[in-house]
């Protein structure tokens, strides 16, 4: 269900196109989503949101270098989740669920500018992650425990001789079913996996509906993510 709700986010997401730097939290002329509409339609949440796009201008002012790379990553992380609001919540909800996130985002914002909070460890604190993110921040994943879903693909599933890895990422068609060498520039959508068994029981829902929910160590190889998981089940 979750994967559903994130698809969903997605969809607003390619559209919206969150990633852009100079680009404000909320855009009301015109809007664009049913997040924008939603922020736009309250004088509070449209004041939280100016507040919001002053304090990011200051802070990627203010880090550098790796610190910068881990603040943009969280942020778009936090970008990518606060559309469920609009999505999971029910209709007379989503103000209060927008209005606390933004309250929630503002309080974390002024911890980093006053030093009290640190982005590194913010950056890194989080058990559920998308495969994007840890391969945004490998070196502050690496030897962490995370939990991850998403839509896994294993070479010659089925097969006797089938290698003891895969991927999982999401969204579904951003792994190809080819198993041509995948280029790292899918590296924003699917992360490596490897494992050491699998039971058989497992490999039909694997392999037929390649649908997974993983809780591995994140290891690196040659600075390159992977997920290591001891025993598929």
């Amino acid at each position: 269900m979750r994967g559903l709700y994130l698809g969903l986010a997605l969809g607003i997401l390619l559209i919206r196109q969150p990633a852009a730097v100079a680009e404000s939290l909320a855009t009301c002329a015109p809007l664009r989503n049913p997040f924008d509409k939603q922020v736009c339609a309250h004088s509070d949440l449209r004041k939280l949101a100016r507040e919001i796009d002053d304090q990011v201008d200051h802070l990627r002012r203010h880090y550098q270098g790796e610190d910068r790379r881990a603040f943009n990553a969280e942020y778009k992380r936090w970008r990518d989740l606060e559309y469920l609001c609009v999505i999971v919540s029910p209709k007379e909800g989503e103000h209060d669920c927008l209005r606390d996130d933004f309250d929630a985002r503002l309080k974390l914002l002024a911890d980093l500018g006053s030093g009290r909070g640190d982005i590194q460890e913010v950056a890194a604190s989080y058990r559920r992650v998308e495969p994007w993110y840890v391969n945004e921040l490998p070196k502050q994943y690496e030897g962490r425990t995370v939990d991850v879903d998403g839509y896994i693909y294993l070479k010659g599933c089925d097969k006797p001789e089938m290698p003891h890895s895969g991927l999982i990422g999401y969204p579904k068609w951003a792994l190809r079913r080819d198993w041509r060498p995948v280029p790292y520039s899918a590296k924003t959508v699917a992360i490596e996996m490897r494992f050491d068994r699998i039971q058989d029981y497992v490999k039909g829902r694997i392999c037929d509906k390649h649908q997974a929910d993983l809780t591995g160590t994140v290891m690196l190889d040659h600075g390159r993510p992977y997920i290591y998981v001891p025993e598929l089940f």
